[in-house]
């Protein structure tokens, strides 16, 4: 009964468009991208720019609590632009050495 249940799929996946074929073949790459962009796209309805077009109340945050990542790039874009950040990253480097050292 499996050998038959086996071949009727593979005779129906040879009769599938290209399309779902390709889905077949990438589904967890597109899976997996799709949940981050949906979750990028939550996060930035509730704490960002959108958030006062969100139809919730509730689910709006105060971006003094939470940031948005269209506001945490954008930071990133100008710290990096201005070359700010490489001092920090240095020292937190060496802190993060020295700690990985010490702690054996």
């Amino acid at each position: 009964m499996t050998g038959a249940a086996e071949v009727f799929l593979d005779v129906k996946l040879a009769d599938a468009s290209w399309l779902y074929r390709f889905y077949l073949n990438q589904e967890k790459k597109i899976l997996a991208t799709s949940s981050v962009i949906l979750f990028l796209f939550l996060w930035e309805l509730m704490g960002g720019v959108l958030s006062a077009y969100n139809p919730i109340p509730f689910l709006r945050i105060n971006p003094m609590f939470m940031s948005a990542p269209s506001l945490i790039w954008n930071a990133a874009v100008q710290l990096f632009g201005s070359g700010e950040i490489w001092n920090d990253l240095k020292v937190s480097g060496i802190e993060f050495a020295i700690f990985s050292f010490a702690s054996g």
